[in-house]
């Protein structure tokens, strides 16, 4: 099965987060670190939110959003922590540790793994 994440664009991806801040905030990698960890969240944050638009759940604002917006910002999720695993460990590893991880998940709960 061919990995539906383009590794190389994930690493030119992360290298331009990382690229575009300011001189003093690339001098500080622990405030990037936490600003990369802090994006997943918000990409959480605006799943949710749309979440909540899409089935009508703020009665002052009725139906906001489509589905389609849902699973956009799921995405935007997957692919947030894609570009964070690669600041941290380069596109190669992080391809890796989501291999391993996604195996562990199926071990964890008795599912055979195998490629699908």
């Amino acid at each position: 099965m061919q990995d539906t994440i383009n590794w190389g664009a994930a690493a030119l991806m992360s290298r331009t987060i990382d690229e575009g801040t300011s001189s003093v905030f690339r001098s500080q990698p622990m405030a990037q670190h936490f600003a990369r960890i802090s994006k997943c969240a918000e990409e959480v944050g605006e799943a949710v939110e749309a979440f909540i638009g899409c089935t009508g759940q703020n009665f002052r604002k009725g139906v906001t959003h489509k589905w389609g917006d849902v699973y956009s910002e799921l995405c935007d999720v997957t692919l947030t922590g894609a570009y964070a695993l690669t600041h941290f460990v380069g596109a190669e590893a992080a391809k890796q540790y989501i291999q391993l991880r996604q195996e562990y998940h199926h071990k964890r709960v008795d599912l055979p793994w195998e490629e699908q």
